[in-house]
């Protein structure tokens, strides 16, 4: 779950970044013609911006088994235009064994915080005693975070 959002708000950003940085070029159709952060149409209808920045409204992530770089969760916050949340239990022995186990890394987003100021960290360690509990008691956890108006239907 949490790690196929993260790859997807990976992919938007690398999208994003791929469309930025082809400031000048034609549609292999040599229908439009890309200037900037616009796209324009021969028929000069301007499609206006083309910007994946900011488009999820809030990204929650529970229990992630990917690491800690800063980094890289800088680089997927770009398309996160609210909050940017890594909720974590440090009591979490299954997510801490089968990934050390599997990645040889001792530094496990779901165990700890992220150390940048684009993700807001959330300790969930007296909510969540194993791994399981995230999807048992998203109503807690949904109120520790500040999101229980979300609606959620089991």
């Amino acid at each position: 779950g949490a790690r196929l959002i993260f790859s997807c708000l990976r992919e938007m950003t690398r999208r994003h970044k791929m469309y930025e940085s082809s400031l000048f070029g034609t549609d292999s159709d040599g229908s439009s013609v890309k200037s900037g952060r616009f796209s324009f149409r021969k028929d000069n209808s301007d499609y206006g911006p083309c910007s994946a920045a900011g488009i999820i409204e809030n990204a929650v992530l529970l229990g992630t088994p990917l690491g800690v770089s800063p980094k890289e969760w800088d680089y997927v916050s770009k398309v996160v235009h609210g909050r940017l949340i890594n909720g974590y239990s440090k009591g979490d022995g299954i997510l801490g064994l089968i990934y050390r186990i599997k990645r040889l890394d001792y530094k496990v987003a779901g165990l700890q915080e992220i150390g940048t100021e684009n993700v807001e960290n959330v300790d969930l360690s007296g909510i969540v005693k194993q791994h399981m509990h995230y999807t048992t008691k998203v109503p807690e956890i949904l109120k520790e975070i500040g999101l229980e108006e979300t609606v959620y239907k089991m």
